[in-house]
């Protein structure tokens, strides 16, 4: 019931990074929706819910798509070398 609610008002967790060494962090990750990038943007793309960086939430266009296709939202790791 909470992740059908969760995508009814387009809020997806941020999973822990894959990695623990540095290289992944909460705060720098990509959105697709299907295949599709979803630009980090507080009017039609995603936002975090709040400063914790454990959550998402997408915005305008980008909810409405997901909501009407029933697209898959993935959170992507960026890696970053050190």
């Amino acid at each position: 019931m909470k992740t059908v609610l969760a995508s009814m008002e387009c809020m997806y967790p941020v999973p822990a990074p894959p990695t623990n060494d540095g290289t992944t962090s909460p705060s720098d990750i990509s959105v697709v929706a299907d295949t599709q990038p979803v630009p980090q943007d507080p009017n039609n793309g995603w936002t975090y819910t709040d400063a914790t960086l454990t959550a998402i939430q997408l915005h305008g266009t980008s909810c409405a798509t997901v909501r009407a296709t029933g697209a898959a939202v993935s959170v992507v790791f960026n890696c970053n070398f050190i």
